[in-house]
């Protein structure tokens, strides 16, 4: 095994481990693990995001403040969306795919990350008027995140030690590049990330389906010691997501366990909508920050049937079965993009039809199906999973 390989795994177990010993106060807690197809199918955890209750401020009596403290890290990977050089996207007028794709030698342009995180929260419920109905809480937090482009760890199976990497295109022949398109990759392929954050969260009953309102904004501006380095990539965006999110149980009923004659749901169905709508402006945002597109506007809507079974052995051991359709627009100035293009999309609409059949065994093992049918060009596409999942 070469220096560079064990440099990397002993990164990702410190990583790991560091996590994990936050979780072993009472008051930390997992709140997810992340698994990899490239490292047992998905079975075995590769990153993780804990959370710690620090204190509860009692500045109101009736409405403490909450401290909490969330750290993440792992190993992960990453797609190249955009050419790094331009900054240009599939769609766009000057992109070309054949100068896209000698970007990275391997499938789908993906490469490896390690990467950590952290944040630190004030969660503050806010007193009303009895007149005002609902509840409202309001949050502020710092964050931090870090990571490094490393090669995809199925590439160190077969690597010869002095073989070149994926990234040596990237590194030798444009060394002296800024990526609009992807600012991790600038440099020698790291990037550190400071942001402020703020968000609210409203909710309340109407005609007796709960509802809330949430809001959520991340402003990571470059003079945020996010342009220190000459050698690493640098950040500067601003983020805000509204979200209205709506859900009404039609139909329930239990029964009693046959040897405990504990009561257990039997079955549950649920409507669910969820509208969202994301604001995203920024000349270097990083990859992480962008979901469903790096255009500037993005509002996209899910509406689903949700099917809860019988609970067996435990309440964590059911069957789920969800029924969705899923709508989704873009429009607006491509972010990331080079000065000189000015790349702006009158609009792109998708939408489809999915279902997925979830067995979950003990709130942790998943064993489930997912089958999309995409409504724009009547494309079927179908994953059978299995994973790990707290």
């Amino acid at each position: 095994m070469t220096f560079r390989i064990k440099k990397l795994c002993l990164i990702i177990i410190f990583i790991f481990v560091c996590n994990f010993s936050f979780a072993i106060s009472p008051t930390g807690s997992v709140l997810s693990i992340g698994q990899s197809s490239e490292i047992g199918r998905n079975i075995f955890p590769i990153s993780s995001y804990i959370t710690y209750n620090v204190y509860d401020f009692n500045f109101i009596e009736k409405y403490p403040t909450n401290m909490t403290f969330d750290i993440t890290g792992g190993y992960g990977t990453r797609s190249v969306s955009q050419d790094p050089i331009s900054g240009l996207a599939s769609g766009c007028e000057n992109f070309t795919l054949a100068d896209h794709n000698t970007y990275l030698e391997s499938p789908n342009n993906s490469y490896g990350i390690v990467f950590s995180g952290w944040e630190m929260k004030f969660t503050q419920p806010l007193p009303l008027s009895e007149s005002i109905p609902g509840k409202i809480s309001s949050w502020i937090s710092t964050s931090g995140h870090y990571e490094q482009a490393v090669d995809l760890l199925q590439n160190y199976r077969n690597l010869d030690p002095y073989s070149s990497t994926i990234f040596n295109e990237l590194k030798t022949e444009n060394s002296e590049a800024i990526f609009y398109g992807i600012p991790e990759l600038t440099g020698n392929r790291y990037i550190h990330d400071l942001s402020l954050n703020l968000g609210f969260l409203y909710t309340h009953s109407i005609l007796k389906i709960p509802y809330s309102l949430s809001l959520t904004a991340n402003m990571a501006p470059r003079w945020l010691l996010n342009n220190l380095s000459p050698y690493g990539g640098h950040t500067n965006y601003f983020k805000i997501t509204p979200t209205l999110y709506a859900s009404k149980s039609i139909y329930s009923k239990k029964y009693n366990d046959l040897f405990t004659n504990k009561e257990f749901r039997l079955i549950s169905v649920v409507l669910s909508n969820s509208l969202t709508y994301r604001y995203l402006n920024g000349t270097a945002v990083p990859q992480y920050k962008v979901s469903s597109g790096n255009l500037r506007h993005d509002i996209n809507n899910t509406f689903a049937l949700n099917i809860y079974g019988p609970q067996f052995i435990a309440e964590d051991c059911y069957p789920f079965i969800k029924l969705y359709y899923y709508s989704d627009y873009k429009w607006g100035k491509l972010n990331n993009t080079d000065s000189q293009y000015e790349e702006y999309f009158s609009g792109e609409f998708s939408h489809r039809l999915g279902s997925t059949f979830d067995l979950r065994i003990i709130g942790i093992i998943h064993i489930g199906y997912e089958l999309k049918l995409n409504l724009k060009d009547l494309s079927i596409s179908n994953d059978l999973y299995f994973y790990v999942q707290l």
